[in-house]
């Protein structure tokens, strides 16, 4: 379990979804319930404890996001004290417009780097890009940072990725190097002053994303420019303006020369988001899609919804709410190995699928992985009337069996395959005993003198069927199990 601040998301086992006081939606765990183990006293109050957590949280990042907005403010008022000019500037001008609160405040400037440290003190200023002008000026404690940048002209970009030099220059010169109209905006915190040379304000109002003048020279300059198109296009309900698109369309095989980890990056957050469907839909009319997940792309077919791309498309559009990563990467995979064509290479299919999708956009390891689980998991769960009882409880008892579940029920109703088995499962969980604690643990093991080893995972796992399908139902009988196996029916040590 992990608390991951920059995305205001808590990871475990089981989640619930609780908006913040600014409209956010994050996730909170509540443990404890969907593993071997748990008791109900334990789930009782870890689970109070989530809610508290869910309510100071949102909370604290209301009371943080408006210091950040007042140390922002502070931040262009000491700069004009110095005489120089300054501003809000790009994405939190964006959000501002469109009454939201943004996650971050930038400030421009017509003040060099060498000012911007002076006038806020070298302990206080970190030079994060100062070849390119931009200053992080340290807030205080808890409230973050914000990034002063000064206004500058880039030139030409060699590598797709960054200028190879830059010139500074005047606010609206440094608005027309911006990537889109609507980020390429200012405005005075004091006065509310918009300052709009590009048209962000208007495209805006259109719902239109469009490229700062020439599209076809901002995506030379940044590459990654074209993904970044896609994500604002889809997240935010915009359209994509025919001219940016085009370019996109003409550039997409130019995107090799980013780096995985910003492409895996950009396609994460655009496959969280409710509007992963119209994303996807986005990357593949651009020609993008190919570059990206190649196994997506043998997908595309006619526009049948029996076909597997419109399929998945069906998936991704089922949760109109922000999604774990491996959720999403799950419900991409579910329909790859019907391209195999051979039903027994269908588990290779997915498990090679998955950890090349993985080590090609360097996501983490546990979203391959947890991807590949429930690919192989489902199989189990839609044939879980033919299947062993105990073969199929481990997949629904398993940490991960929530995101299971959430998978396994809208391709039900999507395809009606597996409608029935998935009904028995709810049965059988519905069931007061459906998932009893385990009657003896690795510590039983060791007091009866067995060593450390595979062999251990091995008798667990068998007393447990066993115990799933009540041929045992005490430790003695267990323990009693475990010497009729022990040594003759386990792996070697």
């Amino acid at each position: 379990r992990h608390l991951d601040l920059m995305g205001i998301e808590v990871k475990s086992q089981v989640d619930c979804c609780k908006k913040n006081r600014m409209g956010g939606w994050f996730r909170i765990p509540l443990v404890g319930g969907a593993h071997f183990g748990a008791s109900p006293v334990r789930v009782f109050w870890q689970s109070t404890a989530a809610f508290a957590v869910c309510w100071a949280w949102g909370g604290f990042m209301s009371n943080s996001r408006s210091e950040l907005r007042e140390f922002s403010t502070s931040v262009v008022q000491r700069l004009r004290q110095a005489g120089f000019e300054a501003y809000w500037a790009g994405g939190c001008v964006r959000d501002l417009l469109l009454g939201r609160e943004p996650k971050d405040y930038d400030v421009a400037t017509n003040a060099p780097p060498e000012e911007i440290r002076r006038v806020f003190g070298h302990r206080r200023t970190m030079p994060i890009g100062a070849a390119f002008g931009v200053i992080s000026v340290l807030g205080p404690a808890g409230v973050g940072h914000v990034e002063v940048a000064t206004f500058r002209e880039d030139s030409r970009s060699s590598d797709g990725r960054r200028p190879d030099s830059v010139r500074f220059s005047t606010a609206e010169m440094d608005s027309q190097r911006r990537d889109f109209t609507i980020n390429g905006m200012f405005l005075d915190p004091f006065t509310e002053q918009l300052f709009d040379w590009v048209g962000g304000q208007q495209d805006l109002e259109n719902k239109l994303l469009r490229a700062i003048g020439n599209p076809y020279q901002r995506f030379e300059e940044d590459k990654l420019r074209m993904l970044r198109a896609v994500r604002f296009t889809s997240t935010y309900g915009f359209e994509l303006e025919p001219d940016t698109e085009s370019a996109i369309r003409a550039q997409a095989t130019e995107l090799r020369v980013v780096s995985a980890e910003r492409i895996g990056g950009e396609l994460s957050r655009i496959l969280e988001h409710p509007t992963r469907r119209r994303g996807m839909e986005l990357l593949d009319r651009c020609g993008l899609l190919p570059l990206i997940l190649p196994e997506l792309a043998a997908l595309r077919g006619t526009g049948d919804p029996s076909l597997p791309w419109q399929l998945t498309l069906q998936l991704l559009d089922t949760w109109r709410q922000p999604v774990q990563l491996e959720l999403a990467l799950g419900a991409l995979l579910v329909w790859l190995p019907e391209q195999v064509g051979r039903p027994e290479q269908n588990v290779a299919a997915v498990v090679g699928c998955a950890e090349r999708i993985g080590e090609r956009l360097r996501l983490p390891r546990r979203c391959s992985q947890t991807a590949e689980w429930l690919t192989q998991s489902l199989r189990i769960l839609q044939t879980s009337t033919d299947a062993t009882w105990p073969q199929v409880q481990r997949c629904l008892a398993d940490p991960r069996g929530d995101l299971l579940m959430k998978l396994a029920d809208p391709v039900a109703r999507i395809t009606g395959v597996g409608v029935d088995a998935l009904r028995y499962c709810q049965r059988r969980m519905a069931e007061s005993d459906w998932n009893p604690l385990p009657l003896i643990t690795g510590d039983d093991l060791k007091k009866l003198g067995i060593p450390s080893g595979p062999q251990f995972g091995y008798l667990l796992a068998v007393v447990r069927d066993a115990q799933l399908r009540r041929e045992v139902d005490s430790k003695e009988k267990a323990l009693a199990f475990v010497c009729s196996l022990w040594p003759g029916d386990t792996p070697a040590t």
